[in-house]
């Protein structure tokens, strides 16, 4: 039920209505008959019976003071009714609610003996003396509670009031008007949150300021006070089941004495973690705290071995809880997130756990006095438990079975129907938040899960029966409270938010806690995010393998949707700021500002492999840019959000991932057109699975589920369909039709399913296919081929889960274009259809040549696991290797296909290959293509390569003493891999070369262990990752002759020198570099002229002219050619540094001296190193006054920009570090860095930077001018001058590195050139297309004619000779002035002309 703020506002649970009487509804004026909780400027009072359970009391105290919000007054708590219009709240238990069910006026059996269930009524003369009454009934002290939380919500109060600064909108006045609702019992009995992996959120925050102090030690931990307001906010949700935190930087929960009586204080059940059994917590009371607990060591944590301290230990936490609300977990795992310890088999860990479970229900009867029956136990199949479990492992009836998912979201395994029909009922252990393995397992940082998601796996749990137990991993609360709300409210009542309702919950959340004039743009804001997010979390985009437009799609549809968000951020009112920066506004503009950084930096590299030198630069710094936003948007959050009060809780890089940090960009000397352009994406259709032509339920229903999965919408068939279908059925079950658009050639249908498991064993994930009138044929689905066992974690189901669907292929071949039918039979329940693709022929693909390209075939191969190990069909290899680490897996984020090849030694050979023969090959131009991953810090010699031609994996200057003679080299310019080479990213790889005769031509990957200086390593770097060789045939010359592709490339060169020019300045050409590009052009025209030229001179002509032109293009001017060492390679004069320590001032620089040491000079010790140097300066203290710098003499006057990179790597070092040019000056950090330590004739600008710890360069950039005869000082300024204006004399506050040093002109500051008309006006200047042409009246042997470049820059200088003069210009703006009196001109005309 949609609910209503403004004059009426009915109440956010479900309530049951009774025949003949109204729903109660708040007011916020007087209406007939309703009851005043604040009317003419006078509060009610709270009557609650003194001997009721104290959370009563607790919950009408929260409500007196959500009154007092709302209004400016707070009602009175009382004991006893003084008042003729009280309003009364209890359980059946107390005084009040008994005498008004002895009067008749509650009835009794609406509540009693149900499970948290409340109504609220107003009633008139429910007692004498008594008017009027509003009453909460509760048929327990929660339900009682709840009801109480309710009509907060009712009245504006969201639950996230205190926990997310959700402030209600003032009334003056409140009634609740007359009538009875009833809510209740939830669907779900036990319901709440698990808080996990707090080490970056939660305990810091809590230890700063919530209980600091609290520890033995004087510092702060996770404490009562912090549970107090967790325990509140979960009874404002209606949460009732507490799992504590539980890392090793957290005390235990019952370390704290006070803990549990807070917990009792507001009913909450404590239960533990799947690895805390009975209630311990084993990280700090077995490892840590034991000895203090028992005076002794406690020996190992084995049931096998160390049974009675086990006994004991255990024992004393159920005598320890005997007063609180309790779920106890039974079994046993290892002392944190391990598996059972001393047991060699599954078999014989099964024994255990029988006996362990007989041995702990014996404990927990004795010592709570009741039978184990009686007792809420639960047992959780958690990762290695799951198969033990699945052996036929005995739990007692009457205990929970909690089944989990896979930690992204996916139920492993469910009830069955035995399992369906125990007493103790099933549960789900969920997650929203995940510390997982490294390589991007991990989601600590942002929220993102989907109400649809969360009820379509939540509400198929439900339907097999898990409905005793719900628990949500919520890592520390923020930001999952939308996540953690909506699962609370699903968990209430699972009808209402079935799976095809869930999506409408982002508008009732929305208006609920930002009201309904803003909410439905607020809730489209939340759509779009949850949407974009479904396709890949911020934490995990780094992973998934998006097309080059895909990138940019995803960075536009996420800067779109930042921008309306901060249009709605203006129009929410003060009150409510806070809150919308936490819930709406951090996480999208921080995961626009991530995909911005990581696909940013990939778009880098890819747009300089097509060449796009100034959108890579650009997007690079974007970035970078990017990062920064990231650190101020965390700053505010922590900082000045709601003045500080989650300092502390919001971390953005949890776990110090390293792609959290800097992103790895392009550097400008990796662009050139010696590389290739990345793999043309095949031609892909794309297809909402909902755009079916027919849809046949056959007796089932097909369900069309918002916002699941990737797409507008998903698919499934729900109720859940049982039948078992085979191939004698298959027709017999609902499917989906479609009319697919098919082209000649092989093209792969890719259906793409939500990665869902096996609801229970027995059962898969499948579909069948039917194509173009076929006989259907069943495909297995990701995890389905795990029969019903499957735990997940393989490398297949890791790229699954971060991209969030799981893919299946089926290949058609078409002898024509055309339209086919396809149908999908839904033959398993639970299978989820979210996207379809066409994936059609490349142009000019001839892969097919290649043996097993894409590493599909285990023909030869053992079997281990889900490996294969040995030498991949079709491929040979060259090398002795040690060990037995290489063969195919799926370990990869975006393998092709089924598997990826890999090849680890320790150490790899001297020399090695992977490599086939291609026989035959006709004459003609091809691009061999793969993909490639090299792990961190294994870096040596991988390189794809045909014949001589090889592209290395890195940039050229990785490699310096490591390249192979005879070669015919490229770069591919890629940073390795962050992670240990585990769901590695690979990265397109491509050689183009030329076959001059039919040729068998070897292909593949070579490498070896030798390092870029020279030395072999021991370990096993150099190893790798290949999949999906591809050869491309781009000409063949026995269709296309080579003359005709020289003659293509002649125009091509052609055209390159005629757009540039010859001078010395930025962008222009050196006079010997055009010379000898053009004597190459005309020798290239010679051969292409020549009638009786040979094939193989043609083909000779060709590669030489092709690489004349990367000569040429590489032989551009820089400025930067003015600095001497700009990115210090140089140690001395034309000696090359290898990136060893050399200390003392660099070569070619100057410093102002006061440096204390030698800790200064050149190293490679940084990251994004230009080269592989960087210059650092560090002293205690710095000098007052510092400068590093080099003057530049004799540049030509003009505007220009000195840059260079720069970094300082913590806030307590930053003083006055900045770049300069002369005295315009870029400081590193932000203008409020910098207070009275500015410089007084310095022109400021600020970088913006934020040291984070890492020792990552950051861009620099500052502007200025020189003139003619000036000289330009650069360099970087420092002091050991704090802000404030303190020097530091006992750190090395001011240090700096610095690299990478720049110039870039652009402007020239030309002498006589002037935009105006003087006197002769005899000459008339026409820009035509390829030139300009100067008409004159009347020629004078004087007149000369100049051009220039729009900059100043001159390109021709000639005398005119007739009064039609033609001068060959290429395209482009030129200003133009013909002179009649050259000593002093007096006389001239100037034109600017545009030439076509």
């Amino acid at each position: 039920m949609r609910h209503i703020i403004s004059s009426l506002t009915f109440f956010f649970a479900v309530q049951f209505i009774v025949a003949g009487t109204d729903p109660v509804a708040v007011s916020n004026t007087a209406v007939t008959g309703a009851f005043p909780i604040v009317s003419g400027n006078q509060a009610t009072t709270i009557v609650v019976d003194s001997l009721d359970i104290e959370v009563v009391t607790v919950a009408a105290t929260a409500f007196a003071g959500d009154v007092q919000l709302i209004t400016g007054l707070r009602p009175a708590l009382a004991n006893t009714i003084s008042v003729p219009k009280p309003m009364i709240v209890g359980t059946l238990n107390s005084t009040f609610i008994q005498q008004l069910i002895d009067a008749g006026k509650i009835d009794i059996t609406k509540l009693d003996g149900k499970w948290e269930t409340f109504l609220i009524t107003v009633i008139d003369n429910p007692l004498s003396g008594v008017d009027q009454a509003l009453v909460i009934a509760g048929s327990d002290p929660r339900g009682a509670a709840f009801g109480v939380f309710e009509l907060s919500r009712m009245m504006g109060v969201s639950p996230w009031v205190w926990f997310a600064d959700v402030l209600p909108e003032p009334k003056e006045e409140i009634y609740v008007t007359s009538g009875e609702s009833i809510f209740g019992p939830p669907s779900v009995k036990y319901r709440g949150m698990f808080i996990n992996d707090e080490d970056w959120g939660m305990q810091p925050w809590a230890a700063k300021n919530m209980d600091p102090g609290i520890r033995p030690n004087g510092r702060g931990d996770i404490g009562p006070n912090a549970h107090e307001r967790i325990f509140e906010m979960m009874l404002r949700t209606k949460s009732n089941y507490f799992w504590p935190a539980m890392h090793n930087c957290t005390k235990a929960f019952f370390f704290y004495k006070e803990n549990p009586v807070v917990a009792r204080k507001y009913q909450i059940a404590l239960g533990g973690s799947h690895c805390d059994i009975l209630l311990r917590n084993n990280e700090d009371e077995w490892r840590n705290n034991f000895v203090t607990e028992y005076g002794r060591q406690p020996g190992e944590y084995n049931w096998r071995t160390n049974r009675q301290t086990l006994i004991t230990y255990w024992g004393d936490r159920i005598k320890e809880s005997i007063n609180n609300p309790a779920v106890y977990g039974i079994g046993m795992r290892g002392i944190h997130d391990s598996g059972i310890e001393g047991y060699n088999s599954d078999q014989e860990r099964k024994a255990a756990l029988e006996d362990l479970f007989t041995t702990q229900r014996s404990m927990l009867q004795d010592t709570l006095g009741k039978p184990a029956n009686q007792i809420p136990q639960i047992f959780i199949p958690y990762k290695e438990v799951l198969p033990v479990y699945n052996l036929g492992l005995r739990v007692p009836d009457d205990v929970i079975i909690m089944w989990v998912d896979d930690n992204f979201g996916y139920i492993r395994r469910l009830a069955n129907p035995t399992e369906q029909l125990r007493g103790g009922g099933g549960g789900v252990y969920f997650h929203f938040s995940y510390w997982g393995g490294p390589n991007g397992y991990d989601y600590l940082w942002l929220g993102g899960t989907s109400p649809a998601h969360t009820s379509f796996e939540m509400s198929k749990a439900y339907d097999l029966n898990c409905k005793t137990a719900w628990i949500f991993n919520v890592g520390d609360i923020k930001p999952h409270e939308f996540e953690y709300q909506f699962a609370m409210d699903l968990a209430w009542d699972v009808e209402q938010w079935r799976p095809e309702n869930a999506a409408d919950y982002v508008l009732y959340w929305a208006n609920e806690n930002f009201g309904e004039s803003l909410g439905n743009q607020v809730a489209d804001i939340k759509t779009k995010y949850l949407h974009l997010t479904s396709q890949g979390r911020a934490e995990h985009i780094n992973w998934i393998n998006f097309s080059i437009s895909e990138k940019e799609q995803r960075i536009a549809a996420f800067d779109t949707l930042t921008q309306k968000m901060k249009s709605v951020q203006s129009l929410i009112p003060e009150r409510l700021q806070d809150a919308y920066f936490q819930l709406i506004a951090y996480p999208i503009e921080a995961t626009w500002a991530m995909n911005r950084k990581i696909l940013g930096a990939e778009l880098s590299h890819d747009y300089a492999a097509l060449g796009r030198k100034d959108d890579a630069l650009a997007i690079a710094l974007d970035a970078q840019q990017a990062y920064q936003l990231i650190q101020d948007l965390t700053h505010q959050y922590n900082k000045v959000m709601a003045n500080g009060k989650w300092d502390g809780m919001m971390n953005y890089a949890p776990r110090n991932h390293a792609f959290f940090y800097d992103p790895v960009v392009v550097d400008e000397e990796q662009i050139y057109d010696g590389n290739l352009n990345p793999t043309p994406q095949d031609s892909i259709c794309n297809i909402e699975i909902t755009a079916y032509s027919n849809k046949v339920n056959n007796g089932k229903t097909i369900k069309t589920i918002p916002f699941l999965g990737i797409g507008e919408a998903s698919l499934t068939v729900h109720p859940l369909d049982l039948t078992k279908y085979d191939a004698s059925n298959i027709t017999t079950a609902p499917y989906v039709e479609y009319s697919l658009p098919m082209v000649k050639g092989e093209n792969a249908i890719q259906v793409k399913c939500l990665p869902t498991f096996p609801i229970y064993e027995g059962k898969s994930v499948r579909y069948a296919i039917s194509v173009d009138g076929r006989e259907p044929t069943f495909v297995t689905v990701g995890n389905g081929l795990g029969g019903g066992n499957a735990l997940g974690e393989s490398a297949r189901w890791l790229v699954d889960v971060r991209r969030g669907f799981t893919l299946t292929e089926t290949l058609y071949q078409s002898d024509t274009e055309k339209n086919i039918t396809v149908r999908i039979y839904f033959a398993e329940p639970g299978l989820v259809l979210s996207g379809l693709s066409i994936v059609y022929p490349a142009k000019n693909d001839i892969s097919s040549l290649i043996v097993n390209p894409d590493f599909e075939m285990t023909d030869g191969l053992r079997q281990d696991g889900s490996n294969y190990r040995g030498d991949p069909h079709g491929w040979t290899r060259t090398g002795s290797l040690s060990g037995q680490s290489w063969g195919i897996n799926a370990d990869a984020a975006n393998y092709h296909g089924q598997y990826v090849c890999w090849y680890n030694s320790t150490p790899m050979p001297a020399n090695f290959q992977l490599s086939q023969v291609l026989n035959d090959l006709p004459p003609g131009e091809y691009v061999l293509r793969c993909k490639l991953g090299v792990p961190k810090a294994s870096l040596t010699t991988q390189r794809l390569f045909a014949g001589n031609h090889v592209q290395y994996f890195g940039a050229e200057g990785d490699y310096q003493n490591n390249l192979t003679a005879n070669e015919n080299n490229t770069f591919a310019g890629y940073p390795v891999d962050a992670g240990d080479g585990g769901g590695i990213n690979l990265r397109e790889m491509a050689v183009k070369f030329i076959l001059t005769d039919t040729t068998d031509l070897p292909i593949g990957i070579k490498s070896s262990n030798k390092l870029a200086n020279g030395t072999y390593a021991t370990n096993n770097a150099g190893w790798f990752k290949v999949d999906h060789f591809r050869l491309e045939l781009i000409a063949d010359y026995s269709v296309h002759a080579p003359s005709e592709v020289l003659s293509n490339l002649i125009a091509e060169a052609q055209e390159l020198y005629d757009t540039t020019s010859e001078g010395v300045f930025d962008g222009m050409y050196p006079a010997s570099a055009r010379t000898d590009f053009l004597s190459e052009i005309e020798a290239a025209v010679a051969v292409r002229d020549q009638t009786d030229a040979t094939f193989e001179e043609h083909i000779q002509a060709m590669q030489t002219l092709e690489s004349a032109i990367t000569v040429y293009r590489k032989s551009v001017v820089r400025s930067t050619s003015y600095i001497v060492n700009p990115s210090f390679e140089y140690r001395a004069e034309g000696v090359l540094n290898d990136g060893s320590t050399v200390r003392g001032t660099p070569y070619g620089w100057k410093d102002t001296g006061g440096i204390i040491g030698q800790s200064f000079g050149i190293n490679n010790d940084a990251g994004n190193i230009a080269g592989s140097n960087v210059c650092w300066y560090h002293s205690i203290p710095m000098p007052g006054n510092f400068e590093l710098y080099q003057d530049l003499k004799n540049i030509p006057a003009g505007k220009y920009v000195v840059k260079c990179r720069m970094v300082v790597n913590e806030s307590r070092l930053l003083t006055t570090q900045r770049l300069f040019a002369n005295n315009n000056v870029q400081y590193f950090g932000k203008e409020e860095d910098y207070g009275v330590n500015l410089t007084e004739g310095e022109h400021n600008t600020f970088a913006g930077w934020t040291p984070n710890g890492s020792f990552f360069l950051k861009e620099m950039q500052v502007e200025t001018e020189v003139q003619e005869g000036e000289t330009l000082r650069i360099g970087v300024r420092t002091s050991n001058q704090y802000k404030d204006g303190r020097r530091e004399n006992g750190l090395e506050s001011g240090w700096f590195k610095v690299d990478n040093f720049r110039l870039e002109l652009k402007e020239l500051f030309p002498s006589g050139i002037k935009m105006e008309d003087h006197s002769q006006t005899d000459f008339n200047i026409e820009g035509v297309r390829g030139g300009l042409i100067v008409h004159a009246q009347n020629v004078q042997s004087a007149a000369r004619l100049h051009v220039y470049s729009v900059a100043g820059v001159q390109l021709v200088s000639r005398t005119l000779t007739s009064n039609h003069t033609f001068v060959p210009l290429s395209q482009g703006v030129y200003i133009v002035k013909v002179i009649t009196a050259d000593k002093n001109d007096r006389n001239y005309h100037v034109s600017k002309i545009i030439v076509k």
